[in-house]
């Protein structure tokens, strides 16, 4: 049975239905879509971004709109690939005549914090 009990209507003609993100940066969705005659949906793909911060899970809205008709809208969560993490890289050997090596080692976070000061 259709979601929430309602039959599956076709339409007679095309009809264009606007697509907005809620936030575009994580989610894009295509600005127009177009329901050809006789379906009852139509797909469209859904763009995401990826950035190199680490700021957690958002969720994003997509909604949809004809004019004279109703309006609708679903939501999904964006989970954050950028975990938090700190790498440390040393050489592989060393004399222990080196005395102090500038710049010698290097620590790297595997991200960039959304805040500008450190996580504790």
């Amino acid at each position: 049975a259709p979601r929430g009990g309602q039959r599956k209507r076709r339409v007679a003609r095309d009809v264009a239905i606007r697509l907005a993100s809620s936030d575009p940066a994580r989610v894009q969705v295509p600005g127009v879509v177009i329901l050809s005659a006789g379906s009852n949906e139509a797909r469209f793909d859904l763009v995401v971004g990826d950035d190199d911060r680490i700021d957690g899970a958002h969720e994003v809205v997509v909604t949809a709109e004809v004019e004279n008709w109703g309006g609708g809208s679903d939501r999904m969560r964006i989970f954050d690939n950028d975990l938090p993490a700190l790498f440390v890289a040393l050489p592989a050997t060393i004399g222990e005549n080196a005395g102090t090596r500038t710049n010698g080692g290097v620590v790297r976070l595997s991200g960039l914090s959304s805040s500008r000061r450190a996580s504790t």
